[in-house]
């Protein structure tokens, strides 16, 4: 079956080239297999640049949490499709859950608004089986930062902190303001989408998770009805480091001049949710 290609315009940025995290989606990776529908299922609702990578990196380390990864972006589904043997949407979900559920029965996915529209659009009975008993919203604050980091991992294709830079990063306040409008229109979605499913929702902020992992982990678990410690055996998945320097520095602060109505109304904005 054609998943059909990936919506990267949609989404905000092109299709990376990310060997390394593409492996993070091989056999060697997987959970022992298991034919039973797991037993808590949680959602990280996010947007890019926003840390998603790195809380997806704790949650599945500690071991009891599943492996939250992009398992319904267009480039993961055809790269799993056919290990698991999967004739459609149905069935490749059945078979990511078997294999990616924790052995505490804990299954986690992160989920970027237009893979989800896409995947709705192309198989509408594979969106009940998306409800989560929580939907994790990460989003970040400061949205010119993440507009600027958005804006430059288009540029350079390092969208990872082990990613080297392709090509030099270029100040343009046109590209950052066009990451930055479409950056707020998938937290629209989101908003809307929780509304209108009546999700369970738990905001957390990038700003406010940063240096407090191990608190915002024993806050999911709780929200989970898991034990506070971690009952199952830790995972070995490499970490990624804040992509942060002195030239984003910089271009959020040139942007902010350069375009003080949009940095006004981004400010405004504030958290989208609440826990």
């Amino acid at each position: 079956m054609d998943f059909g290609a990936t919506p990267a315009a949609d989404l905000g940025h092109s299709a990376p080239d990310m060997p390394e995290l593409h492996e993070l989606y091989g056999p060697d990776f997987d959970f022992a297999p298991t034919s039973a529908p797991p037993r808590s299922c949680y959602m990280i609702a996010s947007t890019p640049r926003s840390g998603s990578t790195h809380l997806a990196s704790c949650l599945w380390r500690a071991g009891d949490l599943g492996a939250p990864l992009e398992y319904l972006n267009p480039i993961h589904i055809r790269q799993m499709s056919p290990r698991l043997a999967a004739r459609g949407y149905l069935s490749y979900w059945r078979g990511v859950q078997a294999r990616r559920t924790s052995p505490n029965g804990v299954f986690g996915h992160k989920l970027f608004m237009p893979y989800y529209v896409t995947a709705g659009r192309r198989c509408p009975a594979l969106l009940p089986m998306l409800r989560s008993d929580l939907a994790i919203h990460l989003y970040r604050r400061d949205k010119i930062a993440q507009a600027v980091s958005l804006a430059r991992a288009q540029q350079t294709k390092a969208w990872a902190s082990w990613s080297d830079e392709q090509t030099a990063p270029v100040y343009d306040a046109r590209h950052i303001s066009t990451c930055l409008n479409k950056l707020l229109e998938q937290e629209r979605w989101w908003a809307a989408a929780f509304e209108l499913t009546g999700a369970v929702v738990l905001s957390i902020a990038y700003e406010d998770y940063v240096g407090r992992e191990t608190e915002i982990l024993a806050t999911i678990r709780a929200r989970l009805g898991l034990p506070a410690a971690s009952d199952c055996p830790p995972v070995a998945v490499e970490d990624l480091a804040r992509q942060r320097d002195g030239i984003s520095a910089e271009w959020v602060a040139r942007f902010k001049v350069e375009a003080p109505d949009q940095a006004a109304i981004a400010q405004e904005l504030g958290p989208p949710l609440t826990a």
